[in-house]
């Protein structure tokens, strides 16, 4: 009897450890999606002040390039 009672609370405390993994690989997927949904937003804030910056440059440049060349 006591072979069976150590055979049973072997198996539940393997599915309990098994239940436990679970949940811990699932709150960390939670916190991988979050830092990526983080850092979408950032992305997302940050870009109209990036797209701004890359534009005037490339004016900059071709009004440069027109002057080299009107000059010529």
């Amino acid at each position: 009897m006591k072979d069976l009672f150590t055979k049973i609370t072997s198996g539940a405390a393997a599915i309990a450890v098994l239940f436990v993994g679970l949940a811990m690989a699932g709150l960390g997927l939670t916190v991988m999606a979050k830092f990526a949904l983080a850092a979408v937003g950032l992305a997302l804030v940050i870009r109209p002040f990036t797209t701004g910056a890359k534009s005037a440059s490339a004016d900059k440049q071709s009004e440069t390039f027109r002057q080299t060349h009107a000059a010529a």
